[in-house]
């Protein structure tokens, strides 16, 4: 009986101790985050490193109580890198870290604002369509969220402009591909999500998604080079774990016409089936 209430007893410490750890670096990265917009712009080293620490704290303490805001709070410094240094790369993290909070923790409190920032993006992005879509999400599964007026006024604006954007929309994917084949050398950065430490999602039989990730990739990277004259650059050729920050420096290095991300999805329901973009 004795044994059981130390043990007990040592895993509530040791469950203290972690949170402790925890809430010392969340509380340090915040501090970092209020001095960098107090004194922005300051320099993009800063910006990294500040989304590398809420980063490291998300990948610390994955379903931990500031994983939510860790991840809410990288999407939102990748957003101000793009206010103040742009870089469509910087759209592409902020909304993939804004992602992970809406798909990770539909329950927080940050999940329909997150939604929010993402439907901001893609209109950034000119992308209609999508921002009507993760403001409609809003309004119906946050009804009683204070985003709620906020989405129905988006998307009042939007409705009237999604037919006319169709038209545009095919217009200018036909201008994209006449400048990637008569302009300058284009530069395609593929990236295999996920890598090494980091499986990602698990499917049938095991299949890890950091090796179909990486299997399309290259398979693509094939395609490209057959039938362009379009350098191609991956982020990784092998299974080896490479940050969310320096996936995006890649990309920001090598200036790319395209920046290629790709993941596989899985589902517990067999019949969940279909493409993601």
């Amino acid at each position: 009986m004795l044994g059981g209430f130390l043990f007990s007893l040592f895993l509530a410490l040791s469950t203290d101790i972690a949170y402790g750890d925890i809430k010392a670096l969340y509380d340090e990265a915040k501090k970092e985050y209020h001095t960098l917009f107090n004194k922005r712009p300051g320099s993009k080293k800063k910006w990294i490193n500040n989304a590398l620490m809420f980063e490291k704290i998300f990948q610390k303490s994955p379903q931990g109580p500031y994983a939510d805001k860790s991840l809410y709070s990288a999407g939102s410094i990748y957003f101000e890198q793009y206010t103040l240094f742009k870089g469509k790369n910087n759209l592409f993290m902020s909304e993939k870290f804004y992602s992970k909070v809406a798909s990770r923790f539909p329950k927080s409190n940050l999940a329909d604002d997150a939604l929010y920032k993402i439907g901001k993006i893609h209109l950034l992005k000119n992308d209609n369509q999508g921002a009507y879509s993760k403001f409609k999400i809003i309004i119906d599964k946050y009804p009683s969220g204070d985003l709620r007026k906020q989405a129905e006024k988006e998307l009042k604006k939007l409705s009237p402009l999604l037919t006319k954007n169709k038209s545009h929309k095919n217009t200018h994917k036909k201008n994209v591909r006449h400048k990637l084949q008569n302009g300058k050398r284009c530069v395609f950065v593929i990236d295999p999500g996920h890598g090494g430490k980091d499986g990602g999602a698990k499917g049938y039989k095991g299949t890890l998604e950091k090796k179909v990730t990486l299997d399309i990739a290259k398979r693509l990277k094939k395609i490209i080079r057959k039938q362009s004259s379009c350098k191609v650059i991956m982020t990784r050729e092998k299974d080896v774990y490479i940050s969310l920050a320096r996936r995006t420096a890649i990309g920001n290095a090598s200036n790319a016409t395209l920046f290629i991300s790709i993941h596989a999805n899985a589902s517990r329901k067999r019949s969940v089936h279909g493409i993601e973009t």
